[in-house]
């Protein structure tokens, strides 16, 4: 994603190439790894077995860069079922790349896998992050803003000034909604201000916990710390808490369990959805400033986004006052 290179191999070659130079690793194939979706991810093979690798091209790749320390406190805290780092040779945590950032992991065995027994088990993780210190970590703080509906606005003006036939489109396509936006925005702004003022404890949150746990029999992993930030649980918590009491429920039993008297705020689950509503929205369109020259129908990929998972979430959350 963010680029249209050619994964030819040549391309292949010279990243294995330069894994080989600068990491204590010696790869002997690598192939399209299929997990996760911001980022290209490759699984490499090696003599002493098989690491993931993870190249961010996009303009969020210093927020991935920065995420590295973060990945190295919490495993130095006892948090072994997060990723494990492979440093270079020169004992960095990630190297930069044809214009990306690179980072390797040890490959880990199993599934994807989003369900209710994993839902429970997520929030058992979480809740033992939230116990680790953060004195020292330097990590985005959660400010309750409205910078997702904000980078929106910047990208319809772009689509109108840019005269690309395509971007038209697409404008008549969120045109269509726009009392849809008016009203989100309208709600997202009132959230903001409410949350911000009375912030609370915050903690080493994921931002999209849920689609990231790997599981291998009875072992689970909690993979792609991508964008974490210091942040109260319901970052972590909305998108199984505003649909299912027994999520809710949940996770304030794990939290409790780890010595965390907290209840979920209803009004901080409402902002976090509204919040992802222009998030998620914001990059499908960088997505589009790149790659629209690939062939794709943007027009019908952006408008799968107004039918899809989120679209429940915000129904449920227009009921909280």
């Amino acid at each position: 994603m963010y680029n249209n290179i050619t994964r030819s191999r040549a391309y292949l070659d010279n990243l294995t190439g330069f894994i080989r130079r600068t990491y204590p690793v010696d790869p002997t194939g690598i192939a399209p790894a299929r997990r996760g979706y911001f980022g290209e991810t490759w699984r490499l093979a090696s003599p002493d077995g098989d690491y993931f690798l993870k190249l961010n091209y996009s303009p969020r790749r210093e927020t991935y860069a920065n995420s590295f320390h973060v990945i190295e406190h919490m495993r130095g805290h006892g948090a072994g079922f997060v990723s494990e780092v492979v440093k270079a040779r020169d004992g960095s945590l990630f190297t930069r790349w044809d214009d990306a950032v690179l980072g390797v992991f040890r490959w880990l065995d199993g599934e994807t896998v989003q369900d209710e027994r994993t839902k429970r088990e997520e929030y058992r993780m979480l809740a033992k992050i939230y116990t680790i210190p953060t004195e020292g970590l330097s990590i985005r703080v959660e400010d309750f803003s409205t910078r997702a509906q904000a980078a929106y606005l910047d990208q319809y003006a772009r689509l109108r000034q840019d005269g690309h036939e395509t971007s038209a489109r697409i404008i008549n396509l969120l045109d269509s909604y726009k009392g849809k936006f008016d009203r989100r925005g309208g709600r997202l702004r009132l959230f903001s201000e409410r949350c911000a003022g009375d912030v609370g404890p915050r903690f080493i949150t994921h931002g999209d916990a849920g689609g990231n746990i790997i599981v291998n029999g009875g072992r689970f992993s909690l993979v792609d710390w991508d964008d974490p930030a210091l942040a109260p649980p319901e970052r972590d918590a909305w998108m199984g808490a505003l649909w299912f009491d027994w999520a809710r429920d949940a996770c304030e039993r794990a939290l409790l369990d780890a010595g965390i008297p907290y209840k979920l705020r209803r009004d901080r689950l409402a902002y976090y959805c509204y919040h992802s509503f222009f998030w998620y929205l914001t990059e499908y369109l960088e997505a589009y400033f790149v790659l629209r020259d690939v062939g794709r129908d943007w027009v019908e990929t952006l408008g799968t986004y107004f039918t899809c998972w989120i679209e429940d979430g915000v129904r449920l959350a227009d009921m909280i006052e």
